[in-house]
């Protein structure tokens, strides 16, 4: 039996969450949607957010592709992989394709594993600072994982696309 379900959340809500509890990122600007997982066992208390939004990257095509922006959870035990594939679904279910997010070289990926996601290298880093004005962001490269939608990979696999 599991403890953990789904909550609709408006991006003030998640960013709340966020501030209070991401190790090393801050407040998201703008999204699509946002989820939270709330565990029964703590009497319907918010353990984890993932917030949905077009991809930060201006090579990756908007129309096709949603992009994890931030996956924050407080510990709870599958909590992060529970978001994931929420998220996914949620995604999948509006008529996305792709859904991509990004980990510092260092994390494992364990619960993107455990949520279906692959692996697809570590990146070279854009440089943010390309405009005056405009404040140096973090630059190191990451690794990016990505989902397909399910329907999608078996319309490839009868060679409709």
């Amino acid at each position: 039996m599991t403890f953990l379900f789904p909550v609709s959340m408006k991006l003030r809500q998640a960013n709340a969450f966020i501030e209070k509890n991401h190790r090393h990122r801050g407040r998201v600007q703008a999204h699509l949607f946002s989820l939270g997982v709330a565990d029964h066992r703590q009497d319907n208390l918010i353990v984890g957010v993932a917030v949905v939004g077009k991809p930060v990257a201006r090579g990756i095509d908007p129309e096709f592709t949603v992009e994890i922006t931030r996956l924050c959870v407080d510990g709870t035990a599958n909590a992060a992989s529970f978001l994931l594939a929420r998220a996914a679904d949620a995604a999948f279910a509006i008529g996305y394709i792709r859904l991509i997010t990004y980990t510092l070289p260092d994390e494992p990926g364990t619960s993107l594993r455990a949520a279906s996601f692959e692996d697809d290298g570590i990146g070279k880093s854009g440089k943010w600072d390309s405009r005056p004005g405009r404040k140096r962001g973090d630059c190191i490269p990451k690794r990016r994982w990505y989902r397909f939608a399910p329907w999608f990979l078996r319309a490839l696999d009868k060679g409709k696309f």
